[in-house]
């Protein structure tokens, strides 16, 4: 996905037109593909992360630290 995304980049900082219509659907699909990382990441570190820090409750373990803000959802358009 990062590959995908830093080709995207690159190709168009080298060109002086707009991007082609072959171009605009490369970063939608690539941009989709970053949303669904985000909405898993999401999901994973909101009810599932719960779920097992109350397993890990249960059995007298502390939960992991969790650090650093949450993932900003991209706008594929």
């Amino acid at each position: 996905m990062n590959g995908n995304l830093v080709r995207q980049l690159a190709t168009l900082e080298n060109g002086d037109q707009a991007p082609t219509e072959a171009m605009q659907r490369a970063y939608v699909a690539g941009c989709t593909e970053l949303l669904t990382a985000v909405t898993s990441w999401g999901t994973i570190n909101g009810t599932a992360l719960a779920a097992f820090n109350a397993v890990l409750g249960k059995h007298s373990l502390k939960p992991p630290a969790v650090a650093g803000p949450a993932l900003a959802v991209p706008v594929c358009s």
